[in-house]
C-alpha cells in the first residue's frame, strides 16, 4: 500500500470566502406521481365502478301496485275527444265498482302522458264529503301507475287534466 502524506498549510492560506447570491432559486417542477400511486387509484375506480354495476344489477325494483285494474287507452292517431281515448275498466266500460277499502291502479298508455284527478271535473265536482284523489300535475308518463286506495264510500267522478274530455266514474260501496 502506498505511503499517503498530509501537509498542513498555515491558517487563512488558500481559502477564499465569497458571497452567496441571495437570489430564491427557481420553483422546481412538480415531481410526477409515481407509478404505483396511479395504478393504485386506477384499482380504486375500477373496484368502484364495479360495485355500483352489481349493486344496480341485484337491487329489486319495487312491486308494481295492485288493486282492481283501470287502464287509460288511446287510438294511434292520439287523444283529441272522447271518441279516442278515455279510460276503461277490465270489462271495457267506463264505470268502475269497488267496495271500500278497494286500491284502484290507473296505467297509462305507452304513448301519451294522462292524467287522473277529480277536481271541479268537466262533468260535475264530487260530493264535499268524499277525499280528493289527484296523479299530480306531471300526470301518470307514458306506461306508469298511478294508484289510490278509496275508503269512503260514494261516487266519484274523474277525468283527465291533460285531455279533458276523458272521463269516467268510480261507484264504491
Amino acid at each position: 500500500m502506498p505511503k499517503t502524506t498530509f501537509i498542513a498549510k498555515p491558517a487563512g492560506a488558500g481559502i477564499s470566502i465569497e458571497n452567496m447570491e441571495s437570489a430564491a432559486k427557481p420553483a422546481e417542477a412538480p415531481k410526477p406521481k409515481s407509478r404505483n400511486m396511479l395504478l393504485a387509484l386506477i384499482v380504486v375506480v375500477i373496484l368502484v365502478v364495479v360495485g355500483i354495476g352489481v349493486y344496480i344489477i341485484t337491487v329489486k325494483p319495487p312491486p308494481p301496485p295492485t288493486g282492481t285494474p283501470v287502464s287509460i287507452w288511446d287510438s294511434a292517431s292520439g287523444c283529441t275527444t272522447s271518441a279516442t281515448c278515455g279510460y276503461k275498466n277490465s270489462t271495457g266500460g267506463s264505470i268502475l265498482r269497488i267496495t271500500a277499502g278497494t286500491t284502484a291502479c290507473v296505467s297509462s298508455n305507452p304513448q301519451f302522458s294522462s292524467a287522473v284527478t277529480d277536481g271541479t271535473s268537466p262533468s260535475g265536482g264530487n260530493a264535499s264529503n268524499l277525499p280528493n284523489f289527484d296523479s299530480g300535475t306531471t300526470g301518470i308518463i307514458h306506461g306508469s301507475t298511478y294508484s289510490y286506495t278509496f275508503n269512503t264510500a260514494g261516487n266519484y267522478s274523474y277525468y283527465c287534466q291533460f285531455h279533458p274530455w276523458m272521463g269516467a266514474t268510480i261507484i264504491v260501496s
